[in-house]
């Protein structure tokens, strides 16, 4: 998500690895739109917050997710951003 949003990362080091974590979004991202697009046109569901003027999606991967998922994630992210 650094190299789409190009916002710093909120961890220690990059390798930094945990199965959640919250990705900054861009300011101007109008939360409420990306959630809908993201499920209406991806059939996605991620937690999208509005936390200290910031906006973060909650990335979350769990056993049960594939690369494919991830791809999935990051390529609906990269056309809707």
């Amino acid at each position: 998500m650094v190299e789409l949003t190009r916002l710093p990362t909120l961890y220690l080091s990059d390798s930094w690895y945990a199965r959640v974590a919250a990705a900054q979004l861009p300011p101007e991202t109008d939360i409420v739109k990306l959630k809908t697009r993201l499920y209406d046109q991806y059939s996605l569901e991620d937690p999208l917050v509005n936390w200290n003027g910031m906006k973060f999606v909650r990335i979350s991967v769990q056993a049960y997710n594939t690369q494919r998922d991830a791809d999935q994630f990051l390529e609906a992210m990269s056309n809707l951003l």
